[in-house]
């Protein structure tokens, strides 16, 4: 009976020391993301399916994961790194979490 204590103790014990998985990322909604993208986007870039970029420098969102993927780009957004925007800067928005699943669910929704 003791050695069954010892060991369902230690069990716990070893339990309690595991990592823990960290949450599920979040799940964006694409049209609030839209939404942002019109605001924050859309004088540089083309934010829809088709047509050119505002700014000809600038790459439309439907091809952008090609080069950077998804998470790469919640990821860089979240850290307030503005990549590939070379002598341009990104305009200096500070997203939310949320705004950021929202823009990647989006620009999931316009890739060809």
């Amino acid at each position: 009976m003791k050695r069954t204590a010892c060991l369902v103790g230690a069990a716990c014990i070893g339990l309690a020391l595991l990592p823990v998985a960290p949450p599920a990322a979040a799940q964006g909604s694409a049209k609030a993301g839209a939404a942002l993208a019109q605001k924050h986007c859309a004088s540089c870039h083309s934010i829809a399916g088709t047509g050119p970029s505002p700014n000809p420098s600038a790459r439309p969102f439907r091809g952008i994961t090609k080069d950077w993927p998804a998470d790469a780009i919640a990821e860089a957004l979240a850290e307030g790194i503005r990549i590939g925007h070379g002598a341009k800067p990104m305009v200096d928005v500070d997203f939310t979490i949320e705004e950021i699943a929202d823009l990647v669910a989006y620009l999931a929704s316009v890739q060809r």
